[in-house]
């Protein structure tokens, strides 16, 4: 008697796994190699770039001043090695000097007139508590004659 599927049945028979296991072993040693390809390549990174340059770890660096002004003496030369506490330009003070001064002679001639105003203002007080004070006797003197009138 035949069984259904007798080629299908014989040829699983037959079958003794070798080509699936060296599939698996092909797959499986690709995706080895891939994954050590995956860890340990390097790869190059490239960019592209409008304003770029290429600098030495000891590039020279831009003198800049914290302050803006005139030079007044210049000791810097070329090829010069400099430290941090080296002095290598000197700059005119004379403008911030003569600033300085005006400001000054300014706030002396303010202090004159802030004593003044501060004694004005002291006098200003003094009358206002004069004046505070009057204003109260004249409203106790009103209410008496108001009691007055009323009797």
């Amino acid at each position: 008697m035949t069984t259904p599927f007798s080629r299908s049945t014989r040829s699983l028979a037959a079958d003794d796994g070798r080509g699936s296991l060296a599939g698996i072993a092909g797959a499986a040693l690709v995706l080895g190699l891939w994954s050590a390809w995956l860890w340990l390549a390097r790869v190059p990174v490239r960019e592209q770039s409008t304003s770029a340059r290429v600098e030495v770890g000891t590039a020279v660096f831009p003198v800049e001043a914290a302050e803006s002004g005139r030079v007044a003496a210049n000791r810097m030369r070329l090829g010069q090695v400099v430290g941090p506490d080296d002095v290598l330009v000197e700059l005119d003070v004379r403008a911030e000097e003569l600033q300085h001064a005006e400001t000054r002679t300014r706030l002396d001639a303010i202090a004159p007139q802030r004593s003044a105003l501060g004694a004005q203002l002291d006098a200003t007080g003094r009358s206002l508590a004069e004046g505070a004070e009057e204003t109260r006797a004249a409203v106790r003197v009103a209410q008496a004659r108001l009691r007055e009138a009323r009797t």
